[in-house]
């Protein structure tokens, strides 16, 4: 069993790692969104490294190492966020959305579990045979980190954002595994890894191209088709260099 000590560092790690991902979708400018893309990930290292002692798990070392891998693969790399970011528009229409329906469903899940059961950091037994009687305070991190990603997902209109929610999402469903059963963590996660890699660079890829062509990443806007650019470009500022080209002219 894990001890108080490693139970309280894996919380500060998952809350920490929550703070960052908000950071990331949250920030307008993209290149800033992909530092703190690398601070989330980096936190997630630290957790597999902790779970991996306390398991006895080679293969979370093995992930834990991948993950350090990915953190500079997908951000640093050439077709990777931070390449993407510096070649789309930044998100104009960035909205607090998903953050206030994150908060509520933190909020709504910390009261239900308190209803039916009790919070608690260190569990007795594995962290899933009495539900009923006792949650722990980092499974309900990992499954809110998850839960996070898919409101992500389902709020953001970006295509950069939408990578990053897909990362996020990805990430709280392996440490919801690792949070149930560190023990049986195995090679099929690591798999899984790779296809979402492949998935990421060809959203990104997307990005690119429709960015260069339609000049937004919008996909409200892309959805929308030309009587939408038409929309934005005729608002004073809008998201699109010729609405802000002609703006600073009548100015």
């Amino acid at each position: 069993m894990m001890t108080a000590e490693g139970a309280l560092l894996v919380f500060v790690l998952s809350l920490s790692a929550m703070v960052f991902a908000v950071f990331a979708v949250e920030t307008r400018a993209l290149v800033t969104s992909t530092y703190w893309y690398v601070a989330h990930s980096c936190c997630l290292i630290f957790i597999y490294v902790a779970y991996g002692l306390y398991a006895r798990n080679p293969y979370l070392f093995i992930w834990a190492g991948l993950c350090g891998v990915n953190t500079w693969i997908l951000p640093f790399l050439v077709g990777g966020l931070r390449y993407t970011a510096k070649r789309v528009p930044r998100d104009e229409r960035a909205t607090r959305l998903p953050t206030a329906i994150f908060a509520v469903t933190a909020v709504a899940a910390v009261l239900a579990v308190r209803a039916y059961s009790s919070l608690t950091l260190v569990p007795a037994g594995s962290p899933i045979d009495n539900l009923d009687r006792e949650v722990g305070l980092n499974l309900l991190a990992a499954v809110l980190l998850f839960a996070y990603g898919i409101i992500v997902l389902l709020t953001q209109r970006h295509l950069f954002k939408l990578a990053i929610g897909l990362l996020v999402m990805t990430a709280g469903a392996h440490l919801t595994l690792v949070q149930m059963a560190p023990g049986f963590f195995t090679m099929v996660e690591i798999e899984v890894l790779t296809k979402v890699m492949g998935t990421v660079f060809a959203m990104l890829y997307a990005a690119r191209l429709l960015a260069e062509r339609y000049l937004t990443a919008d996909t409200a806007l892309l959805l929308a088709g030309p009587e939408g650019h038409g929309e934005e470009e005729a608002q004073p500022g809008g998201a699109s260099p010729a609405g802000r080209a002609e703006h600073a002219g009548v100015l």
